[in-house]
């Protein structure tokens, strides 16, 4: 009776008295000693049925929401990477891949050529990059990851980065025509010259001056 619990000792008590009234003292020990017969042997049972079938076979799916990743292995590189320009910033866009937890983001620059990671653990499906705006070209590669790994590499995509001042002339106004240069303007022709021979009229003598009156002769001399 020793590998009894106390609430069990209680029912054992209570179910001897209803059954035998005086003489529970002998009733119980007999109950008791069923009982903890039955115990051992439903013990026993339990343990040969472990050792006939192991614990590896057995699974119990407690689950209500099973993992996505249940089917195993690493996801598949993500699809649909875009980069578009938004003044001093890179945007980068790509598709949900369904077996993804996170994704990663990588950059090549000239003239390394090779990928550096720039952003790890992103859990939405776009990324604002700020690089080095210098007329250079750079590219982008997106992986995806779950608890299994990471995947390879997603198509790049490349866009080329302005340098600062750079833009583009303004287009020329439709049906504009450029305007011809006016002529330049005639030299001056020389001032023609009074006199004859050359088509024009003799100047005219100036005249002489006349004796005011009053005035006299100057006296001659002998």
């Amino acid at each position: 009776m020793g590998d009894l619990g106390f609430g069990e000792l209680v029912l054992i008590v209570i179910i001897a008295i209803l059954l035998y009234g005086k003489d529970l003292p002998q009733v119980a020990r007999k109950l008791a000693h069923y009982y903890s017969k039955l115990r051992r042997h439903l013990n026993d049972i339990k343990d040969e049925i472990s050792r006939q079938i192991p614990s590896e076979e057995i699974s119990v799916d407690t689950s209500s929401n099973p993992s996505p990743y249940s089917s195993g292995g690493a996801p598949s590189p993500p699809t649909g990477l875009l980069a578009s320009l938004d003044q001093n910033q890179v945007i980068l866009t790509w598709d949900v891949e369904s077996q993804a937890e996170y994704y990663n983001v990588k950059r090549s620059t000239p003239p390394e050529g090779s990928y550096a990671s720039i952003a790890t653990g992103l859990s939405s499906t776009t990324y604002t990059d700020t690089p080095t705006f210098d007329g250079s070209t750079v590219s982008y590669v997106v992986t995806a990851t779950n608890t299994y790994g990471e995947s390879g590499d997603s198509m790049e995509a490349t866009i080329l980065l302005p340098a600062p001042g750079d833009s583009a002339p303004p287009p020329a106004p439709a049906g504009a025509t450029a305007e011809a240069a006016p002529p330049a303007p005639a030299a001056a022709e020389a001032a023609p010259t009074a006199g004859p021979g050359n088509g024009n009229p003799e100047a005219a003598p100036a005249p002489s001056p006349e004796a005011a009156p009053g005035d006299s002769a100057p006296p001659r001399m002998s």
